[in-house]
């Protein structure tokens, strides 16, 4: 007769180094979300908070009631607040221009074509940024007063620097990308009469769209946030981050109003990966948004 303990279903064993493994892995990832989220976390709350509630103890995790007077004081304390937003967003978008024009079809060149010193002229496109911000503004400065560009009401003369440190990236980027679009789809478009260039703008351009949105990120992200070169290159017409960086230092204590300016440096950058996320979600392979 068969015991009842051997018809009894027998139980499957934990893997417990996996599992160990696993949850250590968790906890890793965990703590540096934390780590990351914590502090951007405190510098919203502080922006919305109340004087009163910022210099409170102990501090509350969440504002008691939402104000924006830490804002409007932020902005009305510095006449050049207010021209620098617009002209920080005409130095990030012509920056975005002139990577992905000059570096999109660099990448496209690298990926399609052939010819002799290929990868070295590929990586040495990097080279560029292994050299300081600094380095490479004083001369650029010096250059650009030469030609009357320097700190003109249209920031080319940032536009062009911030480009030039933005275009190796871009070219990496886009590279990659074009080297994923499979080649044939090209060619049958122009067997069907197309050109080659009117087959990449009208087949391989929108393919390709995902990677150069990441690359207009990053690009935007660079050249929104630079505080070193700006001051550099501009004295009257500075951009929003020089402006914010010495409006925040000249209110060293001021707690809430240092939140205010870096909430507010932050707000343009979110909406901006907000508009163009359905790309990024696409190059990383999801189906809807």
């Amino acid at each position: 007769m068969v015991s009842e303990m051997a018809l009894a279903p027998q139980g499957v064993g934990v893997n417990w180094r996996r599992f160990s493994g696993l949850t250590m892995t968790y906890l890793a990832v965990a703590g540096i979300a934390l780590f990351i989220l914590v502090p951007v976390y405190f510098l919203f709350i502080l922006a919305f908070m109340s004087k009163a509630e910022v210099y409170s103890w102990p501090l509350p995790l969440f504002p008691q009631h939402f104000t924006l007077d830490n804002f409007r004081f932020f902005l009305t304390i510095n006449p050049k607040i207010i021209p620098s937003i617009w002209r920080s967003i005409e130095v990030a978008l012509t920056t975005i221009l002139i990577a992905l024009s000059i570096g999109g079809l660099a990448g496209y060149s690298f990926a399609r074509f052939r010819f002799r010193g290929k990868n070295a002229l590929k990586l040495s496109v990097l080279f560029v940024r292994m050299y300081p911000g600094v380095a490479v503004a004083i001369p650029m400065a010096v250059l650009f007063m030469r030609l009357g560009l320097y700190d003109t009401p249209f920031p080319i003369a940032l536009a062009l620097n911030y480009g030039v440190g933005n275009i190796g990236l871009t070219i990496w980027i886009t590279a990659s990308i074009f080297l994923g679009i499979n080649e044939e789809l090209e060619e049958q478009a122009m067997v069907l009469g197309l050109s080659r260039m009117g087959a990449f703008f009208r087949i391989t351009l929108p393919l390709a769209a995902p990677g150069l949105a990441a690359a207009a990120i990053y690009t935007f992200i660079g050249a929104w946030n630079e505080v070193v070169i700006a001051t550099l290159m501009t004295q009257f017409n500075p951009t929003l981050a020089a402006v914010t960086y010495h409006t925040v230092a000249a209110a060293a204590g001021s707690l809430h109003l240092q939140s205010a300016g870096g909430a507010f440096m932050a707000f343009p950058a979110l909406i901006f990966t907000f508009i163009i996320k359905r790309y990024i979600i696409q190059m990383w392979g999801g189906v809807r948004i």
